[in-house]
């Protein structure tokens, strides 16, 4: 329990009155002096028994933890020792918060929920206290469930990370009892910590008192209601004798009387009057009060002072807070009128931490001439962090921008909530040319949208996939229109077709992407919020169903930054080869961008990532600029990739620039690839000739008298690789036989438990049949399942082997010109490429790609508008680009099974489709536009 007592309204802890009193001891102070009260804090829970006092508790926001049945609170809550007994926490016992990251399904509102008995009562305390321990800086939320219920940020900010703060929410808008409550210590939103976390939780309380345990005020610092001065103790200064408290005691000079001008934007009881003193009683410029503060001002948060005064004349006025270091600054806002009250405002927003001792000078006019005393009234002395002067209003007039940064718009469920989706950081580099569109308020109250040459085309306006665009009318400023700014009840109204804030589709209440789509409107209403500096609006509009939509603007929008460019080269086969060590080697990239440094000279080291994939990136190119580069192994020219081949290169875009390379073009072969040849090797194949007579005998003539690896000698069709299998077929004349071809140790063998198609391509003159043999525990040879139709062409042929015993095979046969009797005398050349084993019994019919074959299946291949592809698994995320690496095309979080890509936009060539998997791995496959 936590007593406090009351004098002249005014609620002071009695753990602020003396640093002997030890925490949860208790006091009982009785004061008969004049009109004395006191209020009692209701202390929910402060675990010093070992329990969780009248709260039973319920995890929330931890995934599989919330299920009590599955994971009991205790794992996830439990009493325990305070690890760090001290600061404004010295109590034995705290709650202790396992709190679970997103790999165990952490959610931003992770915390518990929990029914009290007793009631919380917020009748007469409204500011839930409560301390943390975070070893992290987060937002804190508290939630009251009831009538009506209310779910709220903290009112300080936590400030500090591995000690304890008393943290406050503020539920001075409720009234009554609740019986529960809900505590989200941890409230990033979105919420990307992995691991778990552990918090510390101690002495939940509901108080009368705004004031963090162990801070400063922050706020109202006096209004003088009570008829006192509050925390202030007033000297009067500038005014000759009377700065002489022994003299002239200070309340012949500042009285708290009533009101007497209760109108405009003051209506309270009670005021503080000034009589400033004239010349004739030795009154100086700096006339006014200075005071000791006690507790102190914290201006960390609450940056700009507002003070309330009504005088006869127009003057100077001047605030001034002395600590480290001083600073005494004129108002922000000049005093215009007379006889009335006005808010003032001095900005110390250059200041931080607390301060012990204010001055106001309100009539600081130098040289002061006036003879005669003067009464100035003075009232509502607070911090806060709105530079706008109450009643001072917004003016909206100017150019406004979408605000660049993450979540500047976003749609949800209801207002406030844009859960469903919103704009990433990556967002605003890649839709850079709808960042940068302007929303003009002119002072004579037209409006107008000004997309510059291009704006974000969405699908509903005729762009599949949404890009960067040629603005589409109505909505590109074309039509004249006006606009309403309503103050009172915080709305700005559009009147005029096509005119819009944030979104060209969003409406009052419908979506113009709608199926089938509303009528353009003449006009919009938007809800609008400003920040404290008026240079910020936040836009709110329904749609369909109570959902709502959220942009934010700013007239402060930095210009767009100069493009970046990522490298990313993937070094996972050559790892595999061999030809890199991770642990003790690195890549570096070279180019015109860094001088193209010598070997030995390191300029851009990239950092390793997931599946030794490397990045880096570089900063400050310009649109259009044209770059040269290649990457190298421990910064040496002799380990560079691509030797003797030219650089690679790319051009600078506006927005996103990302490259995703494999090292040397080197590109490892999908799961059940025996052998594609493209490293001038034969994979996983020992191989022999057979069929060919004195051939067929390694010791007369080596393998490669009869097999040879060498460059595509028709890169077109199904097979546009770059190298291939060459096999001198030979005729009688050397011996040929039917089964002419080849066969080969395999290591590891293959297995058919779950992958029992064989497919090879060949490039043959002649029709003829083709076989395939597995060698193991039994021997299964059979033809191939479909018919060679093409000559002098790439063709893929399939080999059934469903029928074999699910086994291991340590040898295979290729046989592929099996004609029976072999009738051929000469020699004939053959081609072959890609030999795999999977489960796909249907031969490719699209461009070979062999990093893709197994993960998906694409078609048609050529295309000429869309694309079908059916996914084996879910993938995080589909990129389409072109072949110098510009992303054309994403979309994320696709689920496996088919979907229909419509790229009818693309210009006819060569495009890459990138798929990246839930564990970060990609693998891509070619694609064709005719």
């Amino acid at each position: 329990m936590v007593i406090f007592f009351c004098t002249f309204g005014r609620i002071i802890s009695i753990k602020k009155l003396t640093k002997k009193i030890m925490k949860k001891i208790l006091l009982i102070m009785l004061m008969i002096i004049g009109a004395v009260s006191f209020t009692i804090a209701q202390v929910v829970a402060d675990f010093e028994d070992g329990t969780t006092g009248p709260l039973t508790l319920h995890v929330q926001g931890c995934g599989d933890y919330d299920n009590d049945a599955i994971h009991p609170v205790d794992e996830t809550f439990m009493v325990i020792d305070n690890p760090d007994a001290s600061g404004i926490n010295t109590s034995s016992k705290v709650l202790k918060f396992i709190r679970r990251g997103t790999d165990n399904g952490g959610q931003p509102w992770g915390g518990f929920w929990a029914n009290v008995d007793p009631n919380i009562d917020v009748t007469t305390n409204k500011y839930a206290h409560v301390m943390v321990w975070k070893p992290m800086i987060s937002p804190l939320k508290f939630k009251l469930e009831g009538s009506p219920t209310l779910e709220t940020a903290s009112m300080n900010v936590q400030s500090d990370a591995g000690m304890w703060v008393d943290i406050v929410f503020d539920f001075s808008t409720l009234t009554g009892n609740y019986a529960v409550m809900s505590l989200m210590p941890d409230f990033q939103d979105p919420f990307a910590t992995a691991e778990d976390v552990d918090l510390y939780i101690d002495n939940i309380q509901f108080t009368s008192d705004p004031n963090p345990i162990g801070g400063s005020i922050t706020g109202m610092i006096a209004d003088f209601e009570n008829g006192t001065t509050g925390p202030l103790t007033l000297h009067v200064q500038g005014c000759g004798d009377y700065d002489n408290d022994a003299i002239h005691p200070v309340d012949e000079t500042f009285m708290v009387i009533d009101n007497p001008d209760a109108s405009g934007i003051n209506t309270s009881s009670k005021v503080l009057k000034f009589i400033r003193r004239g010349t004739d009683n030795g009154g100086q410029p700096w006339g006014g009060f200075w005071a000791n503060v006690d507790p102190n001002i914290d201006v960390t948060v609450n940056q700009y002072a507002h003070v309330m005064v009504w005088k006869p004349m127009i003057s100077p006025l001047k605030f001034k807070m002395e600590g480290t270091p001083t600073l005494e600054t004129a108002s922000m806002n000049v005093q215009s009128d007379v006889g009335m009250w006005v808010d003032i405002v001095f900005d110390f927003s250059t200041l931080t931490g607390d301060y012990a001792v204010i001055s106001l000078m309100p009539d600081f006019a130098d040289p002061f001439a006036t003879a005669g005393d003067v009464d100035i009234y003075i009232d509502n002395i607070q911090y806060t962090n709105d530079p706008t002067p109450i009643g001072g209003g917004v003016d909206i007039t100017g150019t406004w921008k979408m605000s660049p940064q993450a979540a500047a718009l976003g749609v949800g469920p209801a207002l406030g909530d844009i859960s469903w989706w919103s704009n990433t950081e990556a967002d605003v580099v890649t839709r850079a040319c709808y960042f940068d569109d302007e929303y003009v308020f002119s002072e004579d109250g037209t409006f107008q949208n000004v997309q510059q040459d291009e704006t974000w085309i969405e699908e509903w306006q005729g762009s599949n996939p949404p890009l960067c665009g040629t603005p589409v009318a109505p909505h590109d400023g074309s039509n004249a229109a006006t606009w309403v700014y309503d103050e009172a009840g915080g709305t700005i109204t559009l009147n005029g077709v096509g005119a819009y804030l944030g979104l060209p589709k969003v409406i009052n209440g419908a979506e113009l992407s709608a199926d089938p789509p509303p009528p353009v409107p003449d006009s919009i209403v938007y809800l609008v919020e400003f920040n404290a500096t008026n240079d910020t609006m936040t836009i709110n509009i329904e749609i369909q169903g109570g959902a709502y939509y959220r942009f934010i603007l700013t007239t402060n929008a930095a210009a767009p930054p100069a493009p970046t460019v990522t490298f990313n080269v993937n070094m996972s086969y050559q790892v595999t080869l061999g030809n890199f060590d991770p642990e003790t080697e690195f890549v570096d990239i070279s180019g015109n961008f860094n001088d193209w440094p010598p070997t030995g000279t390191t300029t851009n080291e990239l950092t390793e990532g997931p599946a030794y994939v490397y990045s880096t990136t570089i900063e400050d190119f310009t649109v259009g600029e044209e770059l040269e580069f290649k990457f190298r192994i421990n910064s040496d020219w002799d380990n560079a990739e691509l030797f003797d081949e030219p650089n690679r290169t790319y051009t600078v875009i506006e927005g996103l620039n990302e490259i995703t390379v494999w090292y040397n073009n080197d590109v490892p072969p999908p799961p059940g690839m025996l052998a594609d040849f493209e490293n001038d090797t034969w994979g996983v194949l020992t191989p022999h000739v057979m069929g060919c007579g004195e051939y067929d005998n390694d010791a007369l003539h080596p393998v490669d008298e009869t097999f040879m690896i060498i460059d595509n000698p028709d890169p077109s069709g199904i097979n546009q690789s770059s190298k291939v299998l060459k096999f001198i077929r030979r005729g009688t004349d050397n011996g040929g036989q039917p089964w002419g071809g080849f066969w080969a140790q395999v290591t590891p063998p293959v297995n058919t438990t779950e992958t029992k198609y064989v497919h090879y391509m060949v490039w043959k003159p002649m029709v003829s049949p083709l076989k395939f043999k597995l060698e193991g525990a039994t021997i299964v040879e059979v033809f191939s399942t479909n018919e060679q139709t093409a000559t002098s062409g790439w063709q893929d042929m399939v080999f059934n082997f469903s029928e074999a015993e699910a086994a291991d095979y340590g040898v295979v046969a290729l046989m592929p010109d099996f004609t029976d009797p072999f009738e051929t005398a000469e020699d004939v050349d053959i081609y072959i490429d890609n030999i795999v084993i999977n489960s796909n019994p249907n031969p490719i019919s699209g461009i070979w790609d062999n990093k893709a074959e197994n993960e998906i299946s694409m078609y048609p291949n050529p295309f000429t508008t869309s694309i079908n592809i059916n996914l084996t698994r879910e993938m995080n995320s589909i990129v389409i680009s072109n072949v110098v690496g510009q992303q054309l095309y994403k979309i994320e979080n696709v689920a496996k099974g088919p979907i229909n890509i419509d790229a009818s936009t693309l210009d006819s060539g060569v495009y890459i489709v990138t798929f990246t998997d839930t564990n970060n791995k990609t693998t891509s496959a070619k694609l064709l536009k005719d």
